[in-house]
């Protein structure tokens, strides 16, 4: 089974974990790389959960009802 499920608009299979530090907050989402949509936006408050983050985006971008 693929880490993603592909991209609603364009059908691009190569996304990517986004993740920005802003002073103790970090936000994070998924990206597809070939169209540039991405998943919701996801904040932590805690910098050094980062991998968590990157674990909640990628179930929040696959969390759909529907495949393209």
């Amino acid at each position: 089974m693929d880490l993603f499920k592909p991209c609603p608009f364009c059908g691009g299979r190569k996304m990517e974990v986004v993740v920005d530090a802003h002073g103790e907050v970090n936000n994070g989402y998924v990206r597809c790389t070939q169209c540039g949509a991405r998943g919701p936006i996801l904040s932590a408050y805690y910098r050094q959960d980062t991998d968590g983050l990157k674990t909640i985006a990628v179930e929040s971008w696959n969390r759909r009802t529907y495949d393209v």
